[in-house]
């Protein structure tokens, strides 16, 4: 079923590619925005109640983990710094492939607390690979935060942290995109193979 938020967005899609604005237009809705929501109010207690007096560096994978960052940091009520890393497996494509290394700035990890904040945990390639860089930039602890980790998927690492569990297809919106766009919706949902 489409939701209105994300038929008001297709509304707007005349200037993107077409064959994008389709695969958008084959989604439906799997997780509303008021549930996104809640689950992201829920983990920030979590985290504030685990983290309260670790002062740690948040590192936001970007793009996709920036959205989800963005909530979260409204909503933790602990000291912390901020950084980044701008890691992908997929660029435009759908499909992962090795990670590609683009950018970062964030303070000294060294003997400090890390939560590393992405979108999506699918295979944890990315984050398995993240994880081992923090430890060998002298990070103390390192853990992981994201909005959606995937059911019934072997990963080659856990998250420590999973606001939301959603089952297999392609998801966009809070962060996840198709080439690029739909990151900014705020509800998720599942495209059409």
């Amino acid at each position: 079923m489409r939701s209105e938020l994300l038929s008001g967005f297709l509304a707007c899609t005349a200037t993107i590619p077409l064959e994008i604005s389709h695969k958008i237009a084959s989604g439906s809705e799997v997780v509303t925005s008021s549930d996104v929501e809640l689950a992201v109010d829920r983990l920030a207690v979590r985290l504030t109640v685990d983290l309260q007096d670790q002062n740690p560096i948040l590192l936001t994978v970007l793009h996709g983990g920036l959205v989800f960052a963005g909530m979260l940091l409204r909503r933790i009520v602990f000291p912390c710094e901020i950084g980044y890393v701008h890691t992908t497996r997929y660029g435009s494509a759908t499909s992962g492939a090795e990670l590609d290394w683009r950018s970062q700035d964030f303070p000294d990890l060294t003997g400090r607390a890390v939560v590393i904040i992405d979108d999506i945990c699918d295979e944890g390639k990315t984050m398995a690979a993240l994880i081992k860089f923090c430890r060998e930039q002298g990070a103390n602890t390192v853990r992981s935060a994201v909005l959606v980790a995937r059911k019934g998927v072997v990963r080659s690492v856990e998250c420590d942290y999973a606001a939301l569990h959603v089952g297999p297809g392609f998801l966009i919106g809070c962060g996840m995109d198709i080439a690029g766009y739909g990151r900014n919706l705020p509800g998720i949902y599942k495209l059409e193979d």
